[in-house]
């Protein structure tokens, strides 16, 4: 936990909020105002959510959830992503848009698992949960995308290659979109596990070219980060 004296007080929507220098850095790499805290997303989300459960709208609800957890993951704190992701799953699973929002679900619950061996155990645990009809074709790339990273990070190539290809048929229907980058990404983890990291970097080289153009400042960090690894 960073000392007081390493963080930065600004007030936000419902107080004031501490920012750890690395949510202050994320806080500015997504271009937001000064003296505006990241709690604004969080309020806001966190207002849907009451919402939805206000008129019972499960499926609202449980997408609200996971964009918040989303939002928590990003400023660092895994613990409440996954709170609130334990959360979503069970109102996600017996709404009526199911087969949207349990593969979102599923996909960020790999993004906030531990180490990659966790991270596969979830991939295990999404496919175990997710009958035949919980499929959308546009929205399979939400799940596609973590799962063939985890599987490639864990060394299992086959299931990284079968989930890698659903990304792929998937992300062509979002073409221009960073869904094309996040596929990217997940082809360059897929070479890195085979070896061949003139592809890996290849690959991650485009994907943060991708998301450079979608707007998205933290996933070409990181992938920038990825390209520097290999």
């Amino acid at each position: 936990m960073p000392e007081a004296s390493d963080s930065r007080v600004i007030p936000g929507p419902r107080g004031i909020c501490r920012l750890t220098p690395r949510a202050s850095e994320i806080l500015e790499r997504l271009g937001s105002a000064p003296g505006t805290c990241p709690g604004n997303y969080a309020a806001e989300l966190q207002q849907s959510v009451e919402l939805h459960h206000e008129i019972a709208a499960s499926g609202g609800e449980a997408a609200a959830l996971e964009r918040l957890a989303e939002v928590n993951l990003a400023l660092g704190d895994v613990d409440e992503a996954n709170r609130l992701l334990r959360q979503a799953l069970p109102l996600a699973r017996w709404s009526a848009i199911a087969l949207h929002v349990l593969q979102r679900i599923f996909g960020t619950m790999i993004a906030a698992a531990p180490d990659p061996a966790s991270a596969r155990a979830v991939v295990d645990r999404a496919e175990a949960t997710l009958g035949t009809d919980d499929v959308c074709p546009f929205c399979d790339v939400t799940l596609a995308v973590p799962a063939a990273i985890a599987c490639a990070n864990s060394g299992d190539l086959p299931a990284a290659r079968r989930h890698l290809a659903t990304a792929e048929r998937s992300a062509k229907l979002w073409e221009g979109s960073a869904w094309v980058g996040a596929t990217a990404e997940a082809r360059a983890h897929v070479a890195a596990a085979t070896g061949d990291l003139d592809e890996a970097r290849h690959q991650i080289s485009s994907a943060v070219e991708r998301f450079t153009s979608a707007g998205q400042p933290l996933d070409a960090d990181r992938c920038r980060l990825q390209a520097a690894a290999w």
